[in-house]
């Protein structure tokens, strides 16, 4: 999901709190990766699996009601309407 999931659930929060919880959503919903034997990563989840999750699990990890919504409306925008983050990046220089 990247970063406009991440700037959804950072929005408003302390930045320890922000990491916290963008650190347990990449943990449960993300894919799990060892590079050692005592040493793993997590790399953030697709964005067809943030949708799959539905608002409920998002929520019981740690983001408010509303901003576990938004994570499924922008997953939603980007699985099934096609929205292209790339393409619209540089929105504002554009107008």
């Amino acid at each position: 999901m990247g970063v406009p999931g991440k700037g959804t659930v950072n929005q408003q929060l302390p930045i320890y709190l922000a990491l916290r919880v963008t650190s347990k959503l990449v943990e449960h919903l993300g894919e799990k990766t060892s590079i050692s034997k005592d040493r793993t990563l997590y790399v953030f989840p697709a964005t067809w699996k943030v949708l799959d999750a539905g608002v409920e699990k998002p929520r019981n990890i740690g983001p408010s009601r509303r901003k576990a919504e938004y994570l499924i409306e922008i997953a939603e925008a980007i699985v099934k309407q096609g929205y292209s983050i790339e393409k619209n990046r540089n929105y504002r220089q554009r107008r």
